[in-house]
């Protein structure tokens, strides 16, 4: 089963604006008629973008422009954007790209997952009926159904959720859990030392942390750590029409929304920050305080230690701003922000081009 999308943040504005890139080794003026996607990398030095212009589907990172494609999504970057991934289709056909190298083509890919550190890659494809996982250059499978792997830090820890002889189960180095009805991937800390997933047996729906499972609710997400394992969180609904959405950080909950954005925690656990739906406006909720109404927003940052946070958010007919730490940048055609560790932090935006700059 494909990790259930709870959220979709398409970033879609309509640009009257003509932007020169370079493209299969020439100059190329593209219209960016759709802009789905635009994102930094976790250090702030790179930054990308997936685009529509006319019928076809572009992909751009630092400058250069890949594609046309039928479809293009889940463009990902290592922490110093070093390795960069993403999903596309041709012809029909599905294909995973990781720096320019094309895998494929299959009959289905799934999300592409780098290690934070650039080291390690992997994703699920199908081919022949069969389904695969790759991590790196070594091949998983064959399998019924299969989810794409996710990595701790360095990749030393890995794992990932397959269906065999009519059940589930979740591998993570050797050791694998099972049999479930349904389950996803798990997550990792930093160190790979805790983990967890979203699993389904005998008729009822868990999530599994460190060997503890938590249940009550018809649907969940794996839930996401802090680097240093100290945190987790996800987001639920007990619905059985998955109306109404909670979040989970630790032993707090909070809701019932109309629907949510998976928390973000600081590294060191102290702070956390997440995205809710009310009455069709979304706010932005950091620790105690609650920010908003806004039309669309991203998933917040931290510094290591939560001390400085910033998110994006779009008012229609105005554009996009950054928020860091009570004050806000733009508008913007688009902007993306990223807080490292030690809390530099650095915005890219678009206009006439993408230009990242760090704010002081």
């Amino acid at each position: 089963m494909r990790q259930p999308r709870i959220i979709s943040i398409i970033i879609a504005a309509v640009l009257s604006l003509l932007i020169s890139g370079t493209f299969s080794g020439k100059q190329s003026i593209l219209v960016y008629d759709t802009v789905k996607t635009f994102i930094l990398s976790a250090d702030g030095s790179t930054s990308g973008m997936v685009f529509k212009s006319g019928a076809d589907w572009y992909v751009k990172v630092s400058g250069q422009t890949y594609g046309p494609y039928e479809s293009a999504e889940g463009l990902v970057f290592s922490r110093d954007g070093g390795v960069f991934a993403y999903n596309y289709t041709l012809n029909g056909q599905s294909f995973a790209s990781i720096n320019e190298k094309a895998y494929g083509p299959y009959e289905e890919c799934g999300a592409v997952s780098i290690s934070p550190d650039g080291s390690y890659f992997g994703f699920s494809y199908a081919t022949n009926g069969k389904y695969f996982v790759r991590v790196n250059q070594k091949l998983y499978g064959t399998f019924q159904k299969a989810e794409s792997p996710n990595f701790n830090w360095d990749g030393s820890v890995s794992g990932f959720a397959y269906q065999s002889g009519g059940k589930w189960k979740v591998t993570m180095n050797g050791k694998t859990f099972g049999d479930f009805t349904v389950a996803a991937s798990p997550n990792f800390d930093q160190s790979g030392n805790h983990y967890g997933f979203f699993y389904s047996a005998k008729s009822s729906n868990y999530i599994a942390v460190d060997g503890q499972s938590f249940s009550g609710f018809q649907l969940a997400v794996s839930p996401v750590f802090s680097a240093d394992g100290s945190a987790y969180g996800y987001v639920y609904t007990k619905s059985p029409k998955w109306e109404n959405w909670y979040i989970r950080v630790n032993d707090k909950s909070f809701g019932p929304y109309e629907n949510v954005i998976p928390p973000v925690i600081s590294a060191d656990g102290s702070v956390y920050g997440f995205a809710y739906l009310k009455e069709q406006k979304w706010y932005m909720r950091i620790g105690d305080k609650a920010f908003g109404p806004f039309d669309e927003v991203t998933p917040p940052s931290f510094s290591k230690d939560g001390s400085k946070y910033g998110f994006v958010y779009f008012r229609a007919k105005k554009g996009y701003y950054a928020y860091i730490d009570g004050k806000s940048y733009g508008p913007y055609e688009q902007v993306a922000l990223t807080i490292t560790p030690e809390g530099r932090v650095f915005i890219a935006s678009l206009y006439s081009g993408i230009y990242i700059k760090e704010i002081k």
